[in-house]
């Protein structure tokens, strides 16, 4: 298979094929790092030699038809002559430990704002614990650090998560629709982690808060942001 088709789907740039197969678990693709792979994770020095190896395979992106698709790689262990260290060479194809390569997961990431997981499972055969595990990395990567810089406007709301009551404060961007802040509950007391990520300087930009009715809201919003006007959105307005 031509080198045009191994990189760029596969993601196996700095890789040799060695031989292709295919049984009833799908397509592998046997591949071996060339040495200009052989860095030492550590100290990103070339100055190594191979003490070892092991195997490693590893599930990546369908090409053509539905049908898996695996890569089974050989990884050197490394002694770095430079730190001293020895350790499993770097693939630059997936996470260490994971069985699935960044290609598939940045498939699953992508499917993950349109699909629901039991589509995504049917769509790329992962387990729905690792496409769960896929997604949570994602979320956690994409909101875990709000640009809160420009915030001026916010919108603070309450959302149901189980059929028992359980609920979870929400602030978003009022201007981008970004989730910037997730509390647990629905009291005054849910929003001191936001009030604590704002920062005082922060919090004498914002210009004006959409909330619903509730009281606890209200008093925080009153507390914390005494300057800043108080919007109640128009559902919560007119609903008898």
């Amino acid at each position: 298979m031509s080198k045009s088709l191994i990189y760029p789907g596969l993601g196996a740039k700095g890789y040799t094929l060695i031989s292709t197969r295919s049984n009833a678990k799908g397509t592998i693709f046997k591949l071996e790092p060339q040495k200009r792979l052989f860095i030492c994770p550590v100290c990103k020095s070339t100055e190594v030699t191979t003490r070892g190896s092991v195997d490693r395979t590893l599930k990546t992106l369908s090409i053509g038809k539905r049908e898996d698709v695996y890569l089974d790689i050989k990884i050197p262990r490394l002694h770095c002559h430079s730190c001293g260290k020895l350790r499993y060479m770097d693939t630059n194809i997936s996470e260490p430990r994971k069985s699935y390569t960044y290609q598939l997961a940045d498939y699953v990431s992508l499917l993950s704002q349109v699909a629901t997981l039991n589509d995504i499972v049917f769509l790329t055969g992962l387990s729905w614990y690792k496409v769960n595990d896929i997604t949570k990395d994602f979320l956690t990567k994409k909101y875990s650090k709000p640009d809160l810089r420009n915030l001026t406007r916010i919108s603070i709301y309450e959302i149901s998560t189980h059929k028992d009551h359980k609920y979870l404060t929400v602030v978003i961007n009022a201007d981008t629709g970004q989730p910037i802040y997730v509390g647990k509950g629905k009291s005054a007391s849910s929003l001191d982690g936001f009030w604590t990520l704002l920062g005082k300087r922060r919090a004498q930009r914002i210009q004006a808060v959409a909330i619903d009715m509730g009281k606890a809201y209200i008093s925080a919003v009153k507390e914390r942001l005494p300057h800043a006007d108080i919007v109640f959105d128009h559902f919560h307005l007119i609903k008898p």
